[in-house]
């Protein structure tokens, strides 16, 4: 069997994980206060406008008995608060 080349490897991977990113966005409902949010692997998951600053945040939270967790920083745009967030719950 031949080998896959580096590059063709890693454009699959890219490709594969911005499949999921867009599946991850797609599932977003907007809440009546304007939120988005979903279920996604057993936590609720939220992008906002913070009050403070205007910009967006995101928070994740997975029941009653564990914390929120909140993005550090702002985002400029809902889509940068979107990917960022999504960043985050791969990774955990």
């Amino acid at each position: 069997m031949p080998k896959t080349p580096k590059n063709v490897r890693r454009q699959n991977v890219c490709e594969a994980r911005a499949a999921e990113c867009e599946e991850f966005e797609a599932g977003l409902k907007r809440s009546t206060r304007g939120n988005l949010w979903r279920e996604w692997e057993g936590a609720r998951v939220s992008v906002f406008r913070r009050r403070s600053d205007d910009l967006y945040g995101w928070s994740v939270h997975y029941d009653d008995e564990s914390p929120h967790r909140y993005s550090r920083e702002g985002y400029e745009t809902e889509e940068a608060a979107i990917f960022d967030l999504w960043h985050e719950v791969r990774t955990c």
